[in-house]
């Protein structure tokens, strides 16, 4: 299920159809209803490579100190949000809790003010 309050008009979202959907509108008049049908009909969108695609990531090969090569993903657009398997990191903050597309999508509106461009 996915928590309402995190939905803002343009996250995607997947419905019981599993067909990924923008959340369009929300009106005042119709919050009873939409409630509801979030917790029966919405589902998030788990955070993954193909997504991070989508949303301009690409991947590039770290070599540390001990000689291991570790995969990430970095915002081709704005080189702060790296993605490391599991993880998501602002600069050199990690931020633990992101595991959706729509998580991603308020976070980069939130610290940059622009949408998260997403190619379908």
């Amino acid at each position: 299920m996915i928590n309402a309050k995190e939905l803002r008009i343009g996250n995607l979202v997947m419905s019981n159809e599993t067909i990924p959907g923008h959340i369009h509108e929300i009106s005042c008049a119709d919050m009873g209803s939409f409630f509801s049908s979030i917790k029966e009909s919405l589902h998030p969108i788990p955070l993954n490579v193909e997504w991070l695609e989508r949303m301009g990531f690409e991947q590039f090969e770290v070599v540390n100190s001990d000689g291991d090569e570790n995969t990430g993903w970095c915002h081709t657009v704005d080189h702060r949000f790296t993605w490391w398997s599991d993880r998501l990191s602002y600069g050199f903050e990690e931020l633990h809790q992101i595991k959706a597309v729509h998580q991603l999508q308020n976070l980069y509106f939130a610290l940059t003010g622009d949408e998260l461009k997403i190619s379908l």
